[in-house]
């Protein structure tokens, strides 16, 4: 109980209410919805673009985030947490489904892919994600659609998801990594020619 009370009131320490500023609920709907974008924009220009290191940190991202999002639809299956709005708790500005709040899956691809980025020791995109992860979180928790465990489960979830994915990709990654150049390079090979894209 104590930590549900302690999830609640840090809850309503972030939430906006009906005296928020109009612009900073649009700022915080806009950075909710489209700012884990940079991850697939990320993750692709890695690949399209990178050396073949870059191409494996973004291999590993990517079974990371897949592993992570597994983890929590397992977790939902067993867990269900409503969102503030159907307790009802605080004030929502975004339009939500009604499923399990915990964990977050926008916050849970973020962490993901920093934690990720992290073990590749890509610390300039780790650190920049990092950044993406945490502004995400505080807006999902200001729109009133998530709850901070929710974002401290995303973590959680993600750190076990890298470890497992470390592990797989060591046995995997040669092969997946060597498959999918062999896929991509017949695709783009007019852009290859041209040197918009790395062979």
């Amino acid at each position: 109980m104590e930590l549900e009370a302690l999830n609640r009131t840090l809850f309503l320490a972030v939430n906006a209410d009906a005296s928020s500023l109009p612009a900073a609920i649009e700022a915080a709907s806009l950075i909710a919805v489209f700012a884990i974008l940079i991850v697939p924009l990320l993750l692709c220009r890695d690949w399209l673009r990178g050396e073949r290191g870059q191409r494996e940190t973004a291999l590993l991202a990517l079974a990371t985030i897949l592993l992570a999002l597994g983890l929590n639809q397992l977790i939902g299956l067993f867990l269900f947490l409503p969102r503030p709005f159907a307790i009802p708790l605080g004030h929502t500005f975004l339009a939500s489904a009604t499923d399990t709040s915990f964990p977050s899956d926008h916050a849970t691809v973020l962490f993901a892919a920093v934690a990720s980025y992290g073990a590749g020791r890509r610390w300039i995109a780790a650190s920049m994600l990092s950044v993406v992860a945490l502004a995400v979180s505080w807006a999902r928790l200001y729109l009133g659609v998530h709850m901070p465990l929710d974002i401290v489960g995303a973590v959680v979830t993600s750190l076990i998801a890298v470890g497992i994915a470390e592990v797989v990709m060591r046995w995997l990654g040669g092969p997946l990594l060597s498959f999918g150049e062999a896929v991509y390079r017949p695709l783009f090979a007019p852009l290859i020619k041209l040197g918009w894209i790395r062979r």
